[in-house]
């Protein structure tokens, strides 16, 4: 299947309906917000990769945001993770795994430093074939509207994936912000 990779400023009006309707249909508890925005609490991707079906139509998306984090004060460039999702009609066929591959290599290509996401922890076995690393053990802290330090939900699990930074430094990791 072709893969598209699109930068955010490509993304035209009607080509952002239809990825929002996309989301809606793969991510139903949460079809409010992509009624509005691709923008998962807040946080708009840096670019968004696709595969299209031999008509042409989208089989598999994933958006990736771009984010600084900082682990004991030295900052940490990663490729963020979101909104990962295959059509209904071509589940099975292992896409998510292209889908992963072509954001490795292309996260890669633009220099991050890993790829970050989060996950509840059925979905860990399937990341962690494509080369996440899953570290139960990581302190990960993220600011809340009110400003104060808090883990992320216990149901969202932290995973890095290896870039070009082939170990995450150890301490805790700060994710400078509430919207992941």
């Amino acid at each position: 299947m072709p893969v598209q990779i699109y930068n955010e400023w490509e993304i035209d009006a009607a080509l952002d309906r239809t990825l929002r309707k996309l989301l809606q249909t793969c991510f139903p508890s949460d079809a409010a917000v992509f009624q509005k925005t691709r923008a998962w609490n807040g946080c708009a991707p840096a670019f968004t990769i696709l595969l299209r079906d031999d008509n042409g139509d989208i089989a598999g998306h994933v958006g990736v945001h771009d984010r600084t984090i900082r682990i004991n004060d030295r900052p940490v460039h990663v490729a963020g993770l979101q909104n990962v999702c295959v059509v209904a009609s071509q589940r099975g066929k292992k896409l998510i795994d292209v889908l992963l591959q072509q954001f490795a290599e292309e996260s890669k290509r633009r220099g991050f430093d890993g790829g970050m996401l989060f996950c509840r922890p059925p979905l860990i076995p399937m990341y962690a074939r494509s080369g996440w690393i899953y570290d139960p053990t990581r302190d990960v802290a993220l600011l809340t509207l009110s400003v104060e330090q808090k883990p992320p939900a216990p149901e969202n699990q932290m995973m890095w994936l290896p870039l070009n930074l082939q170990e995450l430094p150890g301490g805790l990791v700060d994710l400078r912000g509430y919207d992941w």
